[in-house]
């Protein structure tokens, strides 16, 4: 019988993190910024293996994207432009916390596509928007992968801030945004506004949260509406002669040039597109995380016309990076099949939840995805722009409007998914 992958994934992290705390050799004092907080204070670095030791046994066992080789690919082959930082926080000398920090050069009419075919206005207040940005949190994902803190010390949100604006001061950061905190959170972050934050809940996360009885892609058929059904099978029968496979280690590096073309392809379509991925990016996860990090793709003949790529962790499975051929999605609606792909393989790994990030949120709707809304938190240095960014940021948005869809049945979409607890990330769509 086929184990389960999010099991692994979870042994995995786990076996990262069982060395005893108390071995963590000590960090020079000198080291060590101070905080407002009595006996806290803060430890930064670029480099993960600077950190590595103690951040190994901070981080969350369930949470890969803070996992030191995560971490260490994204250093090693990063988006274009990208810097990390590291940070790790001290209590009365111990260990308390860790928060990522990606530094990234924000140039408005490059990254908002659609700004380019908008209204003149737009384009010259877009201009006020171009600075680096010191992001807390990781532009690869979405979810709350930014920071963790050994306990619920009250204020460990106000910790985060202060270390978050020295460390914009000391690398001339533009702005600071605190990516994607969920609502559960939000008691911690408190006094953020008062320290000039404006909280913006971007588009949100959908998830597809598997029901108890799905232990197979049947179980999951026969919670959909006959009508949903019927779209179903119609959109298997278009693949027609298309074939699907997944992709070893070798395989990523044969096909390597094809991948990252197609994401290219696709990434250069997205309204929203803050970062391009490194040509390595692909070869780096797979060779760091195993099969935590699986790509599958589709093939016409022998040629490459589609990929999707999955990340697996704690009791998750993430729709990662993707691409495909646009004329063999209109003819063998692709990305659809896709949607559907993901779900077969989150249901088979026991995955709790699917994560497809944000993005083409009407048809991920259509599988039964839901929206998590979750929050960022964003300060402009400059204070006249600060004051006036809640108002910019609603003006410069683009339109989102969409339709939730209901593909199950009405007694099965009580209980067989949640909405989640009550956003910029992973590219699915």
């Amino acid at each position: 019988m086929m184990q389960c992958l999010v099991s692994k994934s979870v042994a995995f992290a786990v076996s990262l993190h069982r060395t005893h705390f108390c071995t963590v050799a000590p960090l020079p004092d000198a080291a060590v910024a101070p905080l407002s907080a009595e006996g806290s204070g803060y430890l930064a670095s670029d480099q993960i293996q600077a950190v590595a030791d103690t951040w190994e046994r901070l981080a969350p066992a369930d949470n890969l994207y803070l996992s030191v080789p995560f971490l260490q690919s994204m250093e090693d082959f990063p988006p274009a432009g990208m810097r990390f930082r590291y940070l790790v926080f001290f209590r009365h000398g111990q260990p308390a916390g860790i928060a990522l920090a990606q530094i990234v050069p924000i140039r408005t009419t490059e990254h908002l596509q659609w700004l380019n075919d908008g209204h003149w206005l737009r384009k010259q207040i877009s201009g006020l928007f171009n600075f680096t940005m010191l992001i807390c949190g990781t532009v690869q994902g979405t979810g709350k992968h930014g920071f963790h803190f050994r306990d619920d010390f009250a204020q460990n949100g106000q910790l985060l801030v202060e270390a978050l604006e020295k460390e914009a001061t000391r690398l001339n950061a533009g702005a600071i945004m605190i990516k994607d905190t969920c609502r559960e959170t939000a008691t911690d972050f408190s006094r953020i506004r008062q320290s000039g934050y404006t909280a913006f809940p971007f588009q949100p996360n959908m998830v597809l949260s598997r029901a108890p009885h799905w232990r197979q892609l049947s179980d999951y058929l026969e919670d959909l509406s006959a009508k949903y059904r019927v779209r179903y099978r119609r959109a298997r029968k278009k693949l027609g002669g298309l074939t699907r496979k997944e992709l070893s280690y070798p395989d990523i590096r044969t096909y390597n040039d094809t991948l990252h073309t197609l994401y290219q392809d696709q990434a250069a379509k997205a309204d929203f597109n803050l970062i391009s991925l490194h040509p390595g990016y692909w070869q780096a996860l797979k060779a760091a995380l195993g099969n935590r990090f699986r790509v599958w793709a589709y093939f016409s003949g022998g040629e490459m016309v589609g990929f999707y790529t999955g990340i697996y962790h704690g009791e998750s499975m993430e729709a990662h990076f993707l691409g495909y051929d646009e004329t063999v999605n209109r003819e063998h609606q692709l990305y659809l099949n896709m949607l559907f792909d993901l779900t077969e393989e989150a249901i088979n790994a026991g995955a709790e939840r699917l994560v497809f990030a944000r993005t083409a949120l009407e048809i991920k709707s259509s599988v039964g995805a839901k929206p998590e809304m979750l929050n960022c938190y964003v300060r402009h240095k400059n204070p006249v722009v600060n004051l006036l960014l809640p108002n910019l940021v609603r003006y410069l948005e683009p339109e989102a409007e969409w339709t939730p869809r209901h593909p199950f049945t009405e007694s099965d979409a009580s209980t067989s998914l949640s909405t989640g607890p009550d956003l910029a990330g992973g590219y699915v769509g």
